[in-house]
Order: structure tokens, then C-alpha cells, then sequence
């Protein structure tokens, strides 16, 4: 009868056992996107990266929730709460969504002990929230396997790094800034920093940059050939460049201070003065209108909206059609949500 007994407790000890590696293998099993990967668009990591879509959802921080990370539907129904940190710089790609935790949930819970600045991921339901680099970071996207990001040191401020999206140590690929928020084909186009703000591209397959437009421009978006900039040498006026044949086209002549590019439109916002304003523009500069007076940030864009909020207030979220008209509305969804929560 001992004999028994004692072989049945071994038997449970060495299935418990086999189950733990098999978990434990399950768990760390390396995360693999789908080649092309390019972890948000438009110029919305530009403006805080605050909004993010994929697959017919739109991943976003809920300012009426202290920017905790919420999920719903593109056309801004379903709304999900995925965690209870702060976030911005929200990257998606695979099955995970990347982003820059901007700070500590004070909560008890288990949630509460991985918190902190730095880069982190989790499932597309908010599960499995996983540290990646824990440091302060800026500006970042995930192209591929790789977080291309701004990482501070106390030496010199920020240099240009990147790191797997499955952890480990990083890798400075430039010992000075730049800003790698715009992305097609395994290319990031960026402006210059350290010696002129000239036009680059650099390839994610050899991370070696090649000059594309020997310009002075800020804040490159690459979309469908080309690249929406603001041109420095004329007080940051909004213009695109066609990278097939070299040809420039103002779409606005205002002092831009931000801006995002939407499928059939930029939506920017002038320099602060008594005549600023939030404006639309077709992509090719016809059309120009304003669609509110006064100073507004956090541009985010998706397939059906771009959300803003007032300079100066998080709340209330404004949005408006992402392809035409000029209704403003409040996002009082987001609200709803965050009193539920």
C-alpha cells in the first residue's frame, strides 16, 4: 500500500513538473509578426501616439481614464479597458500591443508590481502585460520584431536604438536623436538631427540610413510615395514631396505646428497666435478650411475619425469624420466607459 501511494505522488510530482516546462515553454515562446509589420501610421506617434488602429479596431489611451488603454471598434463602439496604467506611443502588430507605460497604476493588485516607466507589451485583450526595456524612452515604432525608439541616457540625452519586441538588451544604432515615427516596407524615413534636417531612409534589414532629399523639413509621413513634412526653411509651412519624381506641393501656407495624414486629408494646426486654428486640407493643398478656432493637440487618426483634445485640457476628447465634413463632436463614449470602470 506505501509503495502504491509512494509511486502515485511521484507520478503527480513528475506530471506537475512536465506541466510547468510546458507552460513555462508556452509562455516564452518568441513572438513572431507577420513580415511588413509597421506598428502605427499617419503622423499619430508624432503626436503622442494616443490612438492606433489594426484589424478593424482602434487601440487608444482614454484620457477620461488617466490615459489607461482602452480598445473598441473603428467606428468608435464596443469600448474595452485593457489596463490601468498610463500609456501613449501605442504600437500594434501580431497578437500584442506596444507601448511607453507613462507611469505607475497605484493600485494593490498584482498589476500594480511590473509598474513604471518604460516600454511594455500585452495580448490584444490586455493580458500577459510584459516589461520590455524599463527606462525612460520617447518617441518609438515597432517595425517587424523590433522597437525602433528614442532611449535616454544620462551622458547625452537620447540616442536611437532599437530592441526585440521579445526583450534582451537594446541596440544604439545612432549616439544622437531621431525620430523613427513613420515606416513603410521595413523603411523608416526620417529627418535629420545632428548635422542638417535633410530627408533619410533607413533599412531596417541593415540599419544603415541613405539620404533620399537634401531638404529642411520636420517630422516626415510616409504615405503612398509621399512624404508630408513642414518645411523649416518657410516657418514650418505644411508641404509633401513626391519621392518618384522630386516634385514639391505647399498644401498650406500657415505655420504648421502639428499635423496627421488621413486616407483622403491632412488635418494640422497653426502656430499659436489669435487667429490659430485646427484646419483640413486635401492631400493635394485644395480646399482648405477650418473646422475650429483656437489651439488643439494629441492628433490621432483612424480609417473613420481624428481625435484631438484643447492644449492645455485632456479632456473633453473631440473627434471629427477622418474623411470629410465638419461636425465636431465630443468622444462622450470614452467618457461613459471610464465611469464604468
Amino acid at each position: 500500500m506505501k509503495k502504491t501511494t509512494k509511486i502515485i505522488i511521484i507520478s503527480l510530482v513528475i506530471i506537475l513538473l512536465i506541466g510547468i516546462i510546458v507552460v513555462k515553454t508556452l509562455f516564452n515562446k518568441p513572438i513572431d509578426n507577420p513580415d511588413g509589420t509597421v506598428g502605427n501610421h499617419g503622423g499619430n506617434l508624432n503626436n503622442g501616439g494616443y490612438f492606433c488602429e489594426y484589424n478593424g479596431k482602434v487601440y487608444f489611451a482614454n484620457a477620461y481614464d488617466n490615459n489607461a488603454l482602452y480598445s473598441m471598434n473603428s467606428d468608435g463602439t464596443d469600448l474595452k479597458k485593457l489596463t490601468k496604467v498610463s500609456v501613449s506611443q501605442i504600437n500594434v502588430g501580431g497578437d500584442h500591443v506596444y507601448f511607453y507605460q507613462t507611469g505607475a497604476y497605484s493600485g494593490s493588485d498584482l498589476g500594480s508590481i511590473i509598474n513604471g516607466y518604460g516600454i511594455y507589451r500585452c495580448t490584444l485583450d490586455g493580458d500577459n502585460l510584459t516589461c520590455i526595456f524599463k527606462n525612460v524612452a520617447g518617441n518609438m515604432l515597432l517595425v517587424n520584431d523590433d522597437i525602433y525608439f528614442q532611449m535616454y541616457n544620462k551622458e547625452n540625452g537620447y540616442n536611437f536604438a532599437k530592441i526585440s519586441i521579445n526583450g534582451g538588451d537594446p541596440t544604439v544604432i545612432e549616439d544622437y536623436i531621431i525620430n523613427p515615427s513613420s515606416a513603410k516596407d521595413g523603411m523608416i524615413y526620417y529627418n535629420g538631427t545632428e548635422k542638417n534636417h535633410c530627408l533619410y531612409k533607413l533599412d531596417t534589414s541593415t540599419d544603415i540610413s541613405t539620404l533620399l532629399y537634401d531638404g529642411n523639413l520636420w517630422n516626415p509621413v510616409f504615405q503612398d510615395n509621399y512624404v508630408y513634412y513642414m518645411d523649416l526653411d518657410h516657418d514650418y509651412q505644411l508641404c509633401r514631396l513626391n519621392l518618384l519624381n522630386g516634385e514639391k506641393t505647399i498644401l498650406s501656407t500657415e505655420s504648421v505646428d502639428l499635423f496627421v495624414v488621413g486616407k483622403t486629408c491632412v488635418f494640422f494646426q497653426t502656430r499659436a497666435s489669435d487667429d490659430a486654428a485646427l484646419k483640413r486640407v486635401n492631400l493635394d493643398g485644395t480646399n482648405e478650411i477650418i473646422l475650429l478656432k483656437g489651439i488643439y493637440q494629441n492628433l490621432g487618426i483612424t480609417s473613420d475619425y481624428v481625435y484631438f483634445n484643447e492644449f492645455g485640457a485632456d479632456v473633453p476628447i473631440y473627434r471629427a469624420s477622418a474623411t470629410g465634413g465638419t461636425e465636431i463632436e465630443t468622444f462622450d463614449a470614452a467618457k461613459m466607459a471610464a465611469m464604468k470602470n
